[in-house]
């Protein structure tokens, strides 16, 4: 038999005569007749409410009696304007539409649009069927006022000319860039925790790494935190894990992993809630352990 009652949820070890989990809160006991139990006494519940909740979200799009909708049961769809016939799997069948986006259709046309081959009439392929009716006025009214600016305009290609037209009536203005200020530079001392117990300092722990746990030390859960309150805490109020420390240059956040209590100032966190820290805030787990957080000047 063993000396321990495992966790069905975060599979950790708690002691025989515990109810709840210390790290998830997970109800470890049955409940009685009649006894009704809190939502967040069952993390397994809950979790698994949150999983179904998400598969509803994903609805498939219902479709006519031979899988193709308006289509029908067709197997092959066909390009009313090319003739040409596209298979299942082929990326046009599956999204019915051919190369030149023309809508495929379940059934092959009757008939297909004939290209016009002949050739070119004269005045079609050299200007030579142009009316010269017009060509003087045309030509007075393309030199008057122009010299040899009209020259030089006419070797300026006409899309080139509308570009520049564009510009000049809508000109592009750029952002200007905001300004990003520099990530602060840690100091040359270690963000430190002092310990109080009966409003007494007792301890001060410093933060040198980017991650610290805090809690007690059991190694028959596979808890070895970096701040240990074993010491002060004969009792076992504070969770084995109860909080993680994170540090990115001088930005400090608190992470709670436990439902023994967590409160940083006048604020109770939760499992799971993040607070980003600031020198002078005070830390205080399981309602007895007060811990104030201080970054030194840099």
């Amino acid at each position: 038999m063993s000396d321990f009652v495992l966790c069905p949820v975060c599979e950790t070890e708690n002691a025989l005569d515990a109810t709840h989990c210390e790290v998830c809160g997970e109800r470890l006991v049955a409940a009685a007749e009649g006894e009704e139990v809190a939502p967040e006494e069952s993390v397994s519940s809950m979790i698994s409410e949150e999983a179904t909740s998400a598969d509803t979200e994903f609805v498939a799009e219902e479709v006519e009696e031979g899988g193709f909708g308006l289509m029908g049961g067709s197997d092959i769809l066909y390009s009313p304007l090319t003739g040409e016939a596209y298979h299942p799997g082929s990326p046009e069948f599956e999204e019915g539409f051919g190369p030149m986006g023309e809508e495929l259709v379940p059934t092959p046309p009757e008939s297909l649009p004939e290209a016009d081959l002949s050739a070119p009439e004269e005045s079609e392929a050299t200007g030579s069927g142009f009316d010269h009716e017009y060509a003087d006025d045309f030509a007075t009214d393309n030199d008057e006022g122009t010299g040899a600016a009209s020259e030089s305009e006419s070797d300026v290609p006409l899309v080139s000319r509308a570009s520049a037209a564009f510009q000049a009536a809508f000109p592009i203005k750029e952002k200007a860039k905001p300004s990003l200020e520099p990530l602060p530079v840690p100091g040359t001392s270690s963000a430190t925790l002092t310990l109080y117990v009966n409003k007494a300092p007792v301890h001060t722990y410093s933060i040198d790494t980017d991650e610290t746990l805090i809690g007690r030390r059991d190694p028959r859960a596979d808890a070895f935190p970096e701040f240990d309150l074993s010491e002060w805490d004969a009792d076992a109020h504070v969770s084995r894990k109860h909080a993680y420390l994170y540090r990115q240059n001088k930005n400090y956040t608190l992470y709670v992993v436990s439902n023994s209590g967590t409160q940083v100032n006048s604020d109770l966190l939760n499992l799971g809630d993040r607070r980003a820290l600031k020198s002078g805030d005070v830390i205080i787990l399981a309602g007895r352990f007060a811990m104030k957080f201080e970054i030194p000047d840099a």
